[in-house]
């Protein structure tokens, strides 16, 4: 009998088998070096393409489970490759692979593709622009804009982040089939026109959003996403958004310090803050029915009032990263947080030099909260939620004491960056935990 290895079947055949394995058995075979079953897998597994001369930086937050946002690509999904000549190669090594979809990070390239591979381009499921920025409505790049809306793919998304000047998008005929718009700076002159064409719109970030007449926007329309300086603009401070919209974004410009009302809006259940400086969470009245509140790298003064100022009944989920001082740690640790968390977050990225000295102010104010050397002291005072299941905190400077306790109903915990020792349930309890930098006491 002659034996035969998968390697000696004909590529079809290893296709097919690679095409029956799961996702996590296909990462493992992108690691052998040499080996048969590197291209195939690498097929199988990357659906989706990148043509991303430069990577962004990637948050080391392993916790992370915020807001989906549709206009940050999750690079894990994506084969990354760093230039529109590697891509070439790569299909013609491949010819029978078609991609779910190519992200382009200039028009350029697009329009480059369009020339030599527009019968694959018009296969491909969907195509994704992701712009750094343009120069403005006379510049060529401004009518490189026009000219891909007349290509014959599913453009799905198209962003152009860092526009630098107030351009008008009347003239743009983007394709009706689109999803996902982000323009930020640019006007819109007739809207009521504009939004018209764009029935399929799920996702658009501007500026502009709130001088747009609601009754204008896409039914479809559940994602927005507007800088802070738009919220500071108002004549009041009542943030009311389109009743169909589930999700809100704000990322910062100018700091948010005054009272801000986000009124109901019927949908919106879900709000993220990025990039912001808050001075006290107390002026802010969030919708009674909000499910996910996110403060990305923010900074936060006071977050005492957070929960008496408002009603959170069905607050699920409260993540907050960014880079807090001795104060905070005070604040946020004598807050009585809603009872109905399930999915608790809060990662400090200070670094400790920048925290504040052994003699601080704070430490002199608040003696029963601070060791002698400055670190603040979590205890019993702090209860986290009977309900809560998931719990994150990197808190660098706080030492745990023993009285401290975590709810039985906890199912996934990470504690990274703690000093001190604590008891602890039973970890059989725990599904999932991770314990960094802490000496533990088992119960």
């Amino acid at each position: 009998m002659i034996s035969v290895t998968l390697s000696d079947l004909p590529h079809e055949v290893i296709q097919k088998i690679i095409d029956l394995l799961p996702r996590d058995i296909l990462l493992e075979l992108l690691h052998f070096k040499n080996n048969w079953a590197i291209s195939h897998a690498f097929c199988a597994y990357y659906q989706k393409i990148s043509i991303q001369s430069r990577i962004p930086n990637q948050s080391s937050n392993s916790y992370s489970n915020d807001i989906v946002n549709p206009f940050e690509l999750n690079f894990g999904e994506y084969a990354v490759l760093g230039s529109r000549q590697s891509l070439i190669n790569f299909l013609n090594s491949y010819p029978n692979f078609i991609p779910d979809e190519i992200s382009f990070d200039n028009l350029d390239d697009l329009i480059a593709m369009h020339q030599t591979h527009d019968t694959l381009l018009t296969r491909v499921k969907r195509v994704r622009i992701c712009e750094e920025k343009y120069d403005g409505e006379h510049s060529p790049h401004w009518f490189k804009m026009k000219q891909v809306q007349r290509y014959p793919y599913n453009i799905y998304s198209q962003q152009y982040k860092h526009d630098t000047v107030l351009c008008q998008c009347d003239d743009v005929q983007f394709q009706p089939s689109i999803q996902h718009l982000e323009i930020p700076q640019a006007k819109v002159m007739d809207s009521a026109v504009f939004f018209a064409r764009l029935k399929n719109l799920r996702s658009f970030s501007s500026n502009e959003l709130l001088h747009y007449n609601i009754e204008y926007l896409p039914k479809r329309l559940n994602y927005v996403s507007l800088l802070s300086s738009a919220i500071l603009h108002l004549p009041t401070y009542d943030l009311e958004l389109p009743p169909q919209v589930k999700q809100l974004q704000v990322r910062s410009l100018l700091p948010l310090d005054t009272y801000l009302n986000i009124r109901p809006s019927g949908s919106l259940t879900e709000i993220e803050f990025k990039g912001g400086k808050f001075k006290d969470m107390g002026y802010f009245r969030f919708p009674e029915h909000l499910t996910t509140l996110v403060f990305r790298d923010c900074e936060i003064d006071s977050f005492l009032d957070f929960n008496t100022s408002n009603k959170f009944s069905c607050l699920t989920a409260l993540h907050i990263s960014g880079y807090f001082g001795k104060l905070f740690y005070y604040y946020f640790f004598n807050t009585a947080l809603p009872q109905s968390l399930t999915d608790l977050s809060f990662r400090n990225c200070k670094p400790s030099f920048q925290r504040g000295s052994t003699n601080d102010t704070v430490v002199y104010r608040y003696p029963e909260s601070f060791t002698d050397f400055g670190f603040f002291k979590l205890n019993d005072s702090f209860e986290l939620p009977k309900n809560l299941k998931k719990l994150y905190l990197k808190c660098p400077g706080v030492m745990i004491e023993p009285s401290w306790k975590l709810p039985k109903s906890l199912q996934s915990v990470e504690l990274l960056d703690f000093t001190g020792t604590f008891k602890m349930p039973d970890l059989a309890m725990i599904q999932d935990y991770k314990i960094g930098h802490i000496k533990l006491e088992f119960t």
